[in-house]
């Protein structure tokens, strides 16, 4: 499985023009905190962590609670478990539902597993569809298929390209490959390389 913290991380440094260095916190709290958060995790990535907590406390402190979110994923970056899940749990308490997917994943991670199961649940019915695709795939990994299949089809349906090319794998193990080669080809046509490979594994099947 790819790591979906990792991926939305990397998807938002990618679509981002980042000016490290050029951003005042304060300006930025006042009058674009998005932008802010999008240069911090830019810095970040660059190796500059303390700089990135720079922009995000402030963010933090000012009850933006996706900055705690962000503050906690550099605190994780960094190896400060204790002081991440803190900011991930407040963020989560305080409605941001990427904050309840991070203390799910950090859960998941740290060998807590029903609480993660619950954080996904929770951040999934808040509309935070990578949660819907992590909550299916740990119920897969588990043999809980039943909940794997509804959470799948959930992250699917909302083109998470992993949720479907998952999805195709369970329905195979059920020898539902039409079905399956269906989710495979709508994995691919999001340009999942390993839904393409499903794919084509699926059609020299049949």
């Amino acid at each position: 499985m790819k790591n979906s913290l990792a991926i939305l991380i990397i998807f938002l440094i990618s679509n981002t023009a980042i000016s490290a260095g050029k951003t005042d916190p304060n300006k930025c709290l006042k009058n674009n905190p998005e932008g802010c958060i999008e240069t911090a995790m830019g810095i970040a990535q660059n190796g500059d962590f303390n700089k990135a907590k720079e922009l995000l406390i402030p963010l933090c402190d000012s009850k933006y609670w996706s900055g705690c979110n962000f503050l906690g994923i550099v605190e994780y970056q960094m190896g400060n478990k204790i002081d991440a899940k803190k900011h991930y749990e407040l963020a989560c308490k305080n409605g941001d539902m990427f904050g309840c997917f991070s203390l799910g994943y950090y859960e998941e991670e740290n060998g807590s597993k029903k609480f993660a199961y619950d954080l996904y649940k929770k951040s999934c019915d808040g509309k935070y569809y990578a949660a819907c695709y992590n909550l299916g795939y740990l119920a897969m990994r588990e043999a809980k298929d039943d909940m794997a299949r509804t959470y799948l089809k959930l992250a699917c349906d909302k083109e998470l390209a992993d949720g479907c090319n998952n999805l195709g794998n369970l329905e195979a193990k059920y020898k539902k490959m039409e079905l399956a080669t269906s989710y495979y080809k709508k994995s691919c046509d999001l340009g999942d390389q390993m839904g393409c490979l499903s794919l084509k594994m699926a059609k020299g099947k049949n």
